[in-house]
């Protein structure tokens, strides 16, 4: 039981209870806005490659309505989940685990408005991957630390985090993975209490640590990361203490990586194409000409990490408000900071802790090096993408839920003046406070998230729909350069949102090719207004970074969303 006298409670509550508790408000922050925020491309490649939907066919040089640009949507699958698989081997750079998953999920939900899929639907799968997630993460700090206070921390600490949320409210495979990472950290700490009392593992453990190694694998390719990342930790620990495994220790270990590394060996040369991924992975080349480019994958990992934790109203159109937020993030996080590496360090003093948090600290650590290797050295700059740091998301939540911990029923010294504050409740400690406090504020980090006012969108396609509901009924033909399925998703959700809303205005579709300059297009997009059967209509011009003269329109004018730079033509056609 909790105790009374230094609670944020009026009475004693079990447990169990209180983990529920976290659940449901978990829950509750992942559900409230789940449907409000448009889907942007990657959540259209999940749901059109679990269904085996080739949308490369969508043709370039004709003009497309909404409901023809959104065809491939209607429907449940026509195919089945191996056909997804195979499908997703072929034309994706993402193993085919989750695909398989929800080609069979999105079947569960009622076909949305014109008879569209679910997306609503398949997001709703990483709603409940999240929530298994803070049951997960809580059974795993229970378990490594023997201490309920740091469980349930560890427990609120994910429901509330903005990151988690982030992921939690896409349809996508993050929240999936997240459970086999903390899968992953599970079995290693297994490994460590193995070999600190020389035993092996059961031949059951190693048919375990072999599954969790390979179905992670086939969630996200990046999972290997995570296991690279704790077997340098569990090698460094090892190490520091000069405790090595026996040799039936390492025999049982053995037929892990041997048996992982077969099946990777098999996967790559006869599963996979020999063009696979070849080009899929271009748009986070670091880009070595440039030398501030080099600096770019610290100051991402860096805002990553801080967001895992706090984040507040940044990513608002009112520039006083963001730098306003922006300071406070900045004093806050600091203070936060030196509170939480305060009591990591008493924890690590406490023998019954130290093996673990020698072992997450190193983890996380590990993973970091990994991510500045892949950046630098193979110039893969996988910090451009903050969802890929679900590679060791679980283990800072876990040690930001022990340091914190220490000051339950103590006093932190001065953390935001809260030793002056609280008279009303003098039985309460400032470290309880400052435990209060700092869940406080990731409760409005979570609300910051939900709102919409931070890790937003790549793609605002509802700002668009918003322009388009606001200025008139003349119709519009937005066009747009396609080099891959990649802009077919960023139209596509031009497309979803106008009908999702019911905004009457007539809007048609076009696709040309891509090009090296801006001039290049004139020809294309000329060609496309001949062909528009309209005699005077507004002309999108999408992601062409520059206006062009056209014959037939008026000098354009600038729109410029976030995933939508757009020049507008009113246009006429004799």
């Amino acid at each position: 039981m909790l105790s009374t006298s230094d609670a944020l409670f009026p009475r004693k509550v079990p447990p169990g209870l209180l983990l529920l508790f976290w659940l449901l408000l978990g829950g509750l922050l992942r559900l409230v806005t789940l449907g409000l925020k448009p889907p942007w491309t990657d959540e259209f490649a999940t749901v059109l490659y679990s269904r085996a939907e080739d949308y490369n066919q969508i043709p370039y040089g004709e003009i497309l309505s909404g409901p023809e640009l959104l065809a491939p949507l209607q429907g449940y699958p026509d195919q089945g989940p191996m056909a997804a698989a195979h499908f997703l081997i072929r034309y994706d750079n993402h193993p085919p685990l989750y695909s398989v998953v929800v080609n069979l999920w999105q079947r569960l939900f009622p076909l949305e408005g014109a008879g569209y899929i679910s997306i609503d639907g398949v997001r709703l799968l990483s709603v409940i991957c999240s929530i298994l997630g803070i049951w997960s993460l809580y059974c795993l700090a229970k378990w490594l630390f023997q201490s309920e206070k740091i469980a349930q921390l560890a427990a609120v600490l994910m429901a509330v985090s903005p990151f988690e949320i982030f992921l939690a409210q896409e349809a996508r495979h993050y929240t999936l993975i997240g459970l086999f990472v903390i899968a992953s950290l599970g079995f290693s700490g297994l490994v460590l209490a193995q070999v600190k009392n020389r035993q092996a593992l059961s031949f059951g453990q190693v048919i375990l640590g072999i599954t969790i190694s390979i179905v992670g694998l086939l969630i996200h390719y990046f999972f290997v990361l995570t296991l690279m990342a704790a077997a340098i930790a569990l090698g460094w620990w090892m190490v520091k203490r000069q405790l090595f495994p026996t040799p039936k220790q390492w025999w049982r270990l053995g037929i892990i990586v041997l048996v992982v590394g077969l099946w990777g060996l098999i996967w790559k040369f006869q599963v996979l194409p020999e063009s696979y991924g070849t080009t899929m992975t271009d748009w986070i080349r670091l880009d070595r000409s440039n030398w501030l480019a080099w600096l770019n994958p610290i100051f991402q990992l860096f805002a990553t990490v801080v967001t895992m934790v706090i984040l507040l109203p940044i990513e608002v159109d009112f520039v006083p408000t963001v730098i306003a937020f922006g300071l406070v993030m900045l004093v806050v996080g600091l203070q936060m900071f030196r509170l939480w590496r305060q009591g990591l360090r008493q924890q690590a003093l406490v023998s019954d802790y130290q093996d673990n948090i020698f072992f997450l600290t190193r983890f996380v650590g590990a993973a970091w090096i990994l991510f500045g290797l892949l950046s630098w050295g193979l110039g893969i700059d996988i910090t451009r993408g903050a969802r890929y740091s679900f590679v060791y998301f679980p283990g800072v939540i876990l040690l930001w839920a022990v340091g914190l911990s220490y000051f339950w029923q103590r006093s932190p010294g001065q953390f935001l003046g809260l030793e002056k504050l609280g008279a009303r409740f003098p039985q309460v400690t400032s470290g309880t406070k400052a435990i209060a406090l700092s869940l406080l504020i990731g409760f409005f980090s979570a609300l910051t998230v939900i709102n919409n006012w931070g890790y937003q969108k790549y793609y605002h396609a509802d700002k668009i729909v918003d322009r388009l509901a606001t200025t008139g009924q003349q119709p519009v033909l937005m066009i747009s350069p396609r080099e891959s399925t990649v802009q077919i998703g960023e139209i596509m959700g031009i497309a979803w949102e106008q009908q999702r809303r019911a905004v009457t205005r007539p809007v048609s579709f076009a696709f040309i090719p891509a090009q090296e300059t801006p001039e290049a297009y004139t020809e294309d997009l000329e060609a496309m207004v001949e062909q528009f059967p309209e005699p005077a209509f507004e002309v999108w011009s999408i992601n062409i970074f520059e206006p062009l003269p056209l014959q037939g329109c008026q000098q354009p004018e600038r729109e410029w969303v976030a995933g939508y730079y757009s020049y507008l033509y009113q246009c006429k056609n004799p």
